[in-house]
């Protein structure tokens, strides 16, 4: 499924994701994405029963968290963590492929 978004956010059906030029609308499309990935978080969190925590830095390096939990604790138990997990990101490094996830073993 391909998805272009425009500057405001806007999708028309094709996959064109850009990085926008002006550093205010960049802030401005940040924060409204912030809030909805917030919001599946907790929604995530409560209807599987599932701690969530997310971390996101922005462009000038500001941190911006959810935790259902303990954010301290949470981050510490992902560190100390020996097992596999799932980590998804783009293999190519390119913003219009799809996110596949890929086994990590610590």
């Amino acid at each position: 499924p391909n998805t272009k978004v425009d500057e405001n956010g806007a999708n028309d059906g094709d996959k064109t994701i850009k990085k926008f030029s002006s550093k205010s609308t960049r802030k401005n499309a940040f924060n409204r994405r912030k809030i909805s990935l917030f919001r599946k978080a907790a929604e995530i969190a409560k209807i599987s029963n599932r701690r969530v925590t997310l971390v996101l830095i922005n462009e000038d390096e500001e941190i911006h968290q959810y935790s259902s939990y303990d954010v301290k604790k949470s981050l510490m138990e992902f560190i100390n963590y020996q097992g596999e997990f799932e980590f998804y990101f783009p293999k190519n490094n390119s913003p219009n492929e799809e996110i596949e996830p890929v086994i990590i073993e610590k």
